[in-house]
């Protein structure tokens, strides 16, 4: 099954700021992979032609509480080519795993 992205970013057109987005993973029958928050990162290269010498995201919890913030997590980075199936996933970085914390 493919997974849609919830969140989409171009680095080709994206204002070169900090960017704060709000968007929402819910167990609503609508999200094809409701377990899964995916972001798109569409032309990266683009971030460092104009200019950025590094970029980086971070996920938050809009509401927190023990349930949704202290829960296993593994983070994995995917290269996929835009010219070919998602089958052809190529994973390039082992895949971080951990659990959030609640403070």
């Amino acid at each position: 099954m493919d997974c849609p992205a919830d969140f989409v970013v171009d680095g080709a057109t994206a204002p070169l700021v900090t960017l704060s987005e709000g968007t929402v993973s819910t167990g609503l029958t609508t999200d094809a992979c409701p377990n899964e928050f995916i972001v798109e990162v569409d032309h990266p290269d683009q971030f460092f032609a104009r200019g950025v010498a590094s970029f980086g995201g971070s996920l938050a919890v809009g509401t927190p509480s023990q349930q949704s913030c202290a829960q296993t997590f593994t983070l994995s980075l995917a290269d996929l080519p835009a010219t070919t199936g998602s089958d052809q996933t190529r994973f390039v970085t082992p895949a971080i795993s951990g659990v959030g914390l609640f403070p």
